[in-house]
């Protein structure tokens, strides 16, 4: 048993100033002869201020004596005089300083009198640690830190949890319950508290940092055996049954790793995950662990783990950039995933060597690393195993999805809305393709929509994600359309994420927004106070920038309101939380009218380490005049109120001094006002296509192993879960990869689309007539590339269905919903 050894230099009269320099020996009096221990310098066995007691050492079952002794020169070689001389008060000549400490016969741990124990707690769970807030019977608990061991492995904890402020920082706050309780890898656990306050006591075990009242270093919960995550143990619904989220402790404390282990069956073939690194990026890796190494054709390769995933997943403020074409394929991990959604993706395992023995299961490892410059950071991960993969599933363009309704809403000024309303191919959900034909003038002759339908894409972002991230990109235009000159847009300009500027040393930022009057009318103020000449000089120059940037698009400041360019605004973004930023930070933006650019105050006095901006929001009203027909009243009053009472100018107030000098990388942007010119545009010709691009990195697995040279890829055992979708026999899936855009390497395929055809503007909702792309046997698409659109009656050719003097004329009924669709015509003119 574990017995804790703390010496008092003045009940033992031991003079620590002539101590031999051999350090001190320990017995029991089960062993006169051998010590249990020995060369023990002092100062592990006294009490502060000269030493750092408790010493824990192990007794033999069985002993109620312990004789700690110098090891100076004259120790006897017998011991037992010494005991005796002890147990008989017997005087003993000798020049060795030593004490007898009784070891209780059923000794009474700390632990045990204190009866400290979690509200939840769980000694056996599958893949996480459940162990919620600490009681005591001694009293009301208020601060603890607890370390967290593995496999009796005690030099240093795998993180450290806590509660409350006395002893920070830690890494994991309790409860350890939920969604706050932690993954951690399969083995044997054991929580020992560092430091915990109980009715105001302080007590600190050897690994505490606090120096309270010494406590033994043991757990007092217990052994908590972690079973690892298997494919059929999972408590989520599908398509991941096992689940994790994971928010800063926010305490300023480096988040720890987060381990698990994953164990698969023999007939797991395919491995999925969905990670989410939001804004400030985390990194994954996932290694396979073979079970039975020696029972597979290379057995130096599997003795070792072989990583499958090694990535940094996390916008930082960037567009997403996944991977190029020309590094998919080499040897550089981690891999750089640069978006702030979810990161979708299917490793295949059918070409790496699996075991089959149950009882040397083959394992993944996975890890997950918090970034390691910023602390405010959150993830998710979510994650399934299968055994085989249907690459049919909503895919594949049989059964395409069918068409139930087409809904037609005119307006006035020959504005219509087109609606068709799609059948999901997988599981019957409904897709509305909603376009608008606006701002017709008659008479412009016929024109055409074309309608791109990529079977079952909506369904395939609720279901289980075969490719990971999938794109489907429309390309071509209306065959003829015109703009009256009333038409407006609002655009904006900058960055509108919140990604976190770097941090300005000992920084302190004043957020303030209130409302003030100003000549008997409410308006909105924002405040801004700095420590730090830096930050101020950061956000001067931002708002100079951006009414630059003003002038350059729509000219100097105007207060006229009968002017399209008086309807500007800078859009601020503060943090409205004493955190560092990061992931989860609360934000507030707000609008603010350019005419308040030439109020704003700046104060700079240096001398007293003081700056602040001062930035008024006025009220303003919507006086643009409302030309018939024009779209630019109403998008104007949606920004008017914006910027007014809705959220902004008279609400969302907030006083807040952000202690870690929290700001947005881009704390401004700009929306501004624009009126179309007059034109009038006719294509003779068009056509869409609606593509599938799946993210090769997704789709794609390719393992690799760490050497002493670097990251070694394995092309042997690369893999995708669906061959035959990557090879030149499939028409709508290209062999060859190809890049697209700044967004990295695709697979690229066609699918079915469908054309609507007004012969006549005027009038056109009683003569509309439908058509596809390239009828098949059985009726349904199967695309073509490219497919242009030529003017009728070549289109006559995949007609599907016309509509005309209100009577509805079906010419293919595969395409539709009970072979035919329902037509609604609104006149809301």
């Amino acid at each position: 048993m574990d017995f804790a050894i703390c010496l008092d230099q003045f009940s033992t009269n031991f003079n620590v100033s002539s101590l031999s320099p051999n350090g001190f020996s320990i017995y029991t009096n089960l062993d006169y002869n051998n010590p249990i221990a020995s060369g023990i310098p002092y100062q592990d066995l006294f009490a502060p201020p000269i030493g750092n007691c408790p010493l824990i050492v192990n007794i033999p079952q069985g002993a109620t004596q312990i004789l700690v002794i110098d090891a100076c020169t004259t120790l006897p070689t017998n011991v037992a005089p010494i005991f005796n001389a002890g147990n008989s008060a017997n005087s003993l000549i000798t020049q060795c300083c030593y004490a007898i400490l009784p070891v209780p016969v059923e000794p009474i741990s700390w632990c045990d009198t204190s009866d400290l124990e979690f509200d939840v707690f769980s000694s056996s769970f599958v893949g996480q640690i459940i162990a919620g807030n600490l009681t005591s019977t001694l009293g009301t608990v208020t601060d603890y830190t607890i370390g967290w061991y593995k496999d009796g492995d005690y030099s240093a904890p795998e993180f450290v949890s806590g509660y409350g402020n006395s002893f920070i920082p830690y890494q994991l706050t309790h409860p350890l319950a939920g969604n706050t309780a932690p993954y951690v890898t399969a083995g044997d656990w054991e929580g020992i508290i560092h430091d915990i306050a109980i009715n105001g006591v302080t007590y600190s075990s050897v690994s505490g940092s606090a120096n309270g009242t010494p406590i033994p270093f043991e757990s007092c919960f217990g052994t908590i055996v972690v079973a690892p995550l298997q494919c059929d143990n999972g408590t989520f619904p599908l398509p991941y049954t096992h689940q994790k989220s994971f928010t800063a402790a926010g305490n300023g404390a480096p988040p720890p790793v987060i381990g698990l282990t994953y164990q698969l069956d023999s007939s797991t073939e395919y491995f999925a995950y969905n990670f989410r690194g939001y804004s400030v990026w985390d990194e994954l890796e996932i290694k396979f662990i073979s079970g039975d190494p020696n029972n597979t054709g290379n057995p130096s390769l599997y003795n070792q783990p072989i990583y499958l995933e090694k990535a940094r997943i996390g916008s930082e403020g960037f567009l997403s950039n996944i991977n190029t074409l020309s590094n998919i394929n080499n040897n550089v991990y981690p891999k750089d995933i640069k978006q702030d959604q979810y990161f979708k993706r299917v490793l295949t395992l059918t070409n790496i060597s699996r075991s089959a023995n149950p009882s040397l299961p083959d394992t993944l490892d996975i890890k997950i690393t918090p970034n390691p410059t910023n602390n405010q950071t959150n993830w998710d991960l979510q994650m399934q195993c299968l055994d085989t993969f249907d690459c049919t599933d909503c895919i594949d363009p049989f059964p395409a999805a069918k068409i139930s309704g087409i809904t037609i809403d005119e307006w006035c000024c020959n504005q219509q809305y087109v609606k068709l309303i799609m059948s999901g191919a997988c599981d019957g959900s409904q897709t509305l393709w909603d376009y608008k034909m606006t701002d017709f003038t008659p008479p412009s002759g016929p024109a055409t929509y074309v309608y791109g339908y990529t079977s079952g894409t909506s369904d395939i972002a609720a279901k289980f994600p075969p490719y990971g991230v999938i794109n489907d990109l429309a390309f071509g235009s209306p065959m003829f359309t015109s703009t009256t000159p009333t038409n407006c847009t609002i655009q904006y300009n900058g960055n509108i994420n919140f990604a976190c500027s770097p941090v300005t040393p000992n920084s302190s930022i004043g957020y303030h927004k209130s409302v003030t009057t100003v000549n008997g009318q409410s308006q909105g103020i924002i405040s801004m106070s700095f420590n730090n000449q830096t930050d101020y000089t950061f956000y001067k120059d931002q708002f100079i920038l951006w009414n630059g940037s003003l002038t350059n698009f729509v000219g100097p400041i105007t207060y006229d309101p009968t002017n399209i360019n008086y309807y500007n605004w800078f859009v601020l973004k503060i943090p409205t939380t004493n955190v560092p930023c990061g992931d989860g930070v609360m934000a507030n933006q707000y609008y603010i009218h350019r005419t308040a650019y030439p109020n704003i105050t700046y104060i700079e006095d240096p001398a007293n380490n003081y700056w602040s901006i001062t930035i008024p929001m006025p009220v303003i009203t919507n006086q643009f005049p409302q030309t018939t027909c024009s779209n630019c009243y109403g998008l104007i009053q949606q920004f008017v109120n914006y910027g007014n009472s809705d959220s902004q100018a008279l609400h969302n107030n907030v006083s807040i001094v952000n202690t870690f000098g929290s700001k947005f990388a881009f704390p401004l942007y700009i929306y501004y006002t624009s009126q179309g010119s007059p034109t009038i545009t006719t294509q003779a010709s068009s056509y869409y296509i609606f593509r599938r691009d799946m993210p090769i990195y997704s789709f794609k697995t390719l393992p690799f192993v760490s050497s002493s040279t670097g990251w070694v890829n394995l092309p042997t055992l690369e893999a995708v879960p669906c061959p035959t979708l990557v090879s030149s026999s499939m028409p709508y899936i290209y062999n060859t990869p190809i890049n697209y855009s700044s967004n990295g390497a695709y697979y690229t395929g066609d699918e079915l689309y469908f054309v609507i055809y007004f012969p006549n503007l005027t009038g056109s909702s009683d003569w509309f007539q439908l058509y596809t792309n390239v009828t098949s046997s059985n009726g349904m698409g199967i695309s073509t590339y490219p497919f242009s659109v030529p003017p009728p009656p070549s289109l006559n050719s995949h007609l599907i269905y016309e509509y005309t003097a209100s009577v509805g004329t079906v010419h293919s009924s595969s395409y539709f919903v009970n072979g035919s669709p329902t037509v609604t015509i609104n006149d809301l003119c």
